[in-house]
C-alpha cells in the first residue's frame, strides 16, 4: 500500500460538546462548486476551535470492481487510519467511518464524535472512502464514464472487505467490536451495514440518516418533505 501522512483535525469546544452537526455542515459544503475528478481540499479550521490531532496514515486497499459477479478488474479504495489510541491487549474496538458521497478527507477533519471517544475506548480509527469519490476512482481518467458499479450494495461490500482486511492486519479477536459511524447517506450505510452484516458490525452510530425516507415507503408529512431517490453524484 502507498502511504503518506495527513494531519487530521479534531473538534473540541469549551464545554466538550460533541458536534453531530458536523455531518450537516459537511453536506452543506457539498453544494459549493468544486473541480473535476471529485476532489475536495482538506478543510482548514481556526486555531480557536480546532487543534491538530495525531497524524493519520493514508492507505489504499485493492477492491473488486464487482463483488457480485466475475469482476472485470479492481480499483484502489482509499482509507485513513490512526492506531495511536488502539489498545490491542485490552480488546479495543474499531471505529469505522463508512464514507458517503464526498472526498473522505472532509469527514476525517470534521467528525469530532469519533476523535472525542477513540482514546477512552482504546479504538482503532478508520475512515473509509466511498467508491467513485475522492481518490477511490474505478475509472480515474473519466470518473462518470461507467456508473454501473456505483451502488449501495457494492459500496457496503467494499467496507465489509476492508473491515476483514484490517481485522486480520491487527489480529482482532472474535470478541473485539467493530462500530460503524456515518452521517446522512453515510449513516444510512452504517445502519444498513449493521442490519445486513451483523457479523461484521457490532453496532452503528448514524446521524441524520433517513433510512426509511424513500418515496413509497414512508408517507410525506409536514415535518418530512424529502426523500432519498437514487444515487447522488459529486460532479
Amino acid at each position: 500500500s502507498s502511504k503518506l501522512i495527513l494531519q487530521c483535525g479534531k473538534m473540541l469546544s469549551a464545554r466538550r460538546t460533541i458536534f453531530l452537526g458536523a455531518f450537516a455542515a459537511g453536506i452543506a459544503s457539498a453544494i459549493r462548486p468544486r473541480a473535476a475528478r471529485f476532489s475536495h481540499p482538506v478543510p482548514h479550521h481556526s486555531a480557536g476551535a480546532w487543534f491538530v490531532a495525531p497524524s493519520c496514515s493514508e492507505l489504499f486497499h485493492e477492491q473488486p470492481l464487482d463483488h457480485f459477479a466475475p469482476s472485470p478488474g479492481t480499483f484502489p479504495q482509499r482509507y485513513f487510519l490512526y492506531d495511536g489510541n488502539y489498545r490491542r491487549d485490552a480488546g479495543g474496538p474499531m471505529f469505522f467511518y463508512l464514507g458517503n458521497e464526498m472526498d473522505v478527507t472532509l469527514y476525517v477533519n470534521a467528525t469530532g464524535l469519533i476523535w472525542e471517544n477513540a482514546r477512552s475506548f482504546g479504538a482503532l480509527v478508520v475512515f473509509a472512502e466511498h467508491r467513485y469519490y475522492g481518490a477511490s476512482q474505478p475509472f480515474p481518467d473519466d470518473p462518470t464514464s461507467d456508473l454501473r458499479y456505483l451502488t449501495t450494495g457494492q459500496a457496503l461490500m467494499d467496507y465489509v472487505g476492508l473491515v476483514g482486511h484490517l481485522k486480520n492486519e491487527y489480529g482482532f479477536a472474535p470478541s473485539d467490536a467493530v462500530v460503524g459511524f456515518g452521517g446522512s447517506y453515510g449513516g444510512m450505510l452504517a445502519t444498513w451495514g449493521r442490519l445486513r452484516f451483523p457479523h461484521v458490525w457490532d453496532g452503528a452510530v448514524a446521524a441524520s440518516a433517513p433510512v426509511v425516507a424513500f418515496e413509497g415507503v414512508m408517507a410525506a408529512t409536514d415535518d418530512m418533505d424529502f426523500y432519498a431517490v437514487g444515487e447522488t453524484f459529486d460532479v
